[in-house]
C-alpha cells in the first residue's frame, strides 16, 4: 500500500507521524533510546517501517548513527524528514525534533486527507445520483409495464 500513488504518501506520513510522536514522548520521559525504539516499532504498525526501526535500534546498540538507516531507504523516508532527523541526532536534541516532525507530518496528513475528501466528494455525488436513478428506474419500470398491460 505504501507504493500506491495517492494513498501511499498519505499512509507513509501517518506512520512517520505516529512513530515520531511515540518516540518523542518516550525520550522525553527518560526511556532509554533502545527501549524507546523497540516500543516505537510496535507503534508504527507497518512491517516495512518496523524493520527500519529495528535496524535503527541495532545501530544504537552498535554505537552508529540512527539516520544511516534512513539514508539507506530513501523511498520510505522523505528527504526533509531525513535531514531533520540527522540534524537532531547530531545535536542530541532528538526528543524535541521528533515532536516537531510529528506535528508537521500530522498537519500534512490532515491537509492531504481533507484535500482528497474534497476531490472525491463530487464523484461520490455523481455515483450516488446514478445509484438513485437506477433504483428509481427499477421501481417504476415494472409499474409502467403493468399500467400499460391494464390499459390494453
Amino acid at each position: 500500500m505504501l507504493r500506491m500513488p495517492v494513498f501511499g504518501p498519505l499512509l507513509r506520513g501517518f506512520i512517520l507521524a505516529r512513530f515520531s510522536r511515540a518516540l518523542a514522548v518516550m525520550l522525553r520521559n527518560g526511556v532509554p533510546t533502545v527501549e524507546a525504539l523497540q516500543i516505537a516499532a510496535a507503534v508504527a504498525k507497518d512491517e516495512v517501517y518496523r524493520q527500519h526501526i529495528q535496524l535503527m535500534r541495532l545501530n544504537v546498540v552498535e554505537g552508529t548513527p540512527m539516520f544511516s538507516v534512513l539514508l539507506q531507504h530513501p523511498r520510505d523516508f522523505p528527504e526533509a524528514y531525513m535531514q531533520q532527523f540527522r540534524a537532531a541526532e547530531e545535536k542530541s536534541i532528538l526528543n524535541n525534533s521528533m515532536v516537531y516532525l510529528g506535528e508537521i507530518l500530522n498537519d500534512e496528513v490532515t491537509t492531504s486527507a481533507e484535500g482528497l475528501a474534497a476531490a472525491i466528494e463530487p464523484l461520490m455525488m455523481v455515483a450516488l445520483g446514478v445509484v438513485v436513478g437506477v433504483l428509481v428506474l427499477a421501481v417504476f419500470s415494472p409499474m409502467t409495464t403493468m399500467l400499460r398491460a391494464l390499459q390494453k
